[in-house]
């Protein structure tokens, strides 16, 4: 059954002249095989590039928050093959493990597998906004199959004198959700103010 294993829920939020900026890399992708769906190998590591242009005019970095997700070997969510920590090179700077701040789990109502959601600060490793970042280490099981999955994510927010007052909102959370079982979820986002 479809169910909330961790909630959606606010993380962080900011009330200033800020922005942000999202993006991210598989870490797994479909091999050399007959079939061109199926993520059957790891792809590590994996790079991607935020440009100037990407951002508003002299950004200056007030956080930043990396994700990596994906399918794990099967243990029912007993901690034992959750893989909390990544290689994360920032632009600019050298290669070094990031522990995750927190990790969720789900057993994916599955008995081959798990999935996994990690989250880490990542704000005081980056010195240069742009440039390329590049995420690896993530131990995935890759099987082959329509739920293998590997993937990171970088979350930038940043000021700017170019900027207006903004409300920047994080929410995270894992959910088990089965299409035969519960096609959709209705997720609540609390916090939000509109300016009018």
């Amino acid at each position: 059954r479809a169910r909330a294993d961790e909630p959606m829920q606010l993380r962080e939020i900011w009330s200033a002249p800020l922005d942000f900026f999202a993006t991210g890399a598989p870490l797994a992708v479909d091999g050399p095989d007959s079939d061109t769906t199926m993520a059957d190998q790891l792809s590590q590591p994996a790079s991607v590039e935020v440009a100037a242009a990407d951002l508003a005019a002299d950004p200056e970095l007030a956080a930043a928050f990396l994700y990596w997700t994906g399918s794990v070997e099967d243990d029912e969510c007993g901690g034992l093959t959750v893989d909390d920590t990544v290689t994360f090179t920032p632009p600019g700077g050298t290669a070094g493990t990031v522990l995750a701040d927190v990790c969720y789990c789900s057993d994916a109502a599955a008995t081959s597998y798990d999935v996994q959601a990690c989250r880490a600060d990542v704000t005081d490793l980056i010195e240069e906004i742009t440039g390329t970042y590049t995420v690896g280490g993530f131990n995935a099981q890759i099987t082959n199959s329509a739920t293998s999955n590997a993937s990171f994510s970088i979350i930038l927010v940043y000021g700017s004198p170019d900027l207006l007052p903004h409300r920047i909102a994080i929410y995270d959370g894992l959910y088990t959700m089965s299409s035969e079982v519960d096609a959709s979820e209705v997720m609540t986002l609390d916090g939000l103010e509109i300016d009018n």
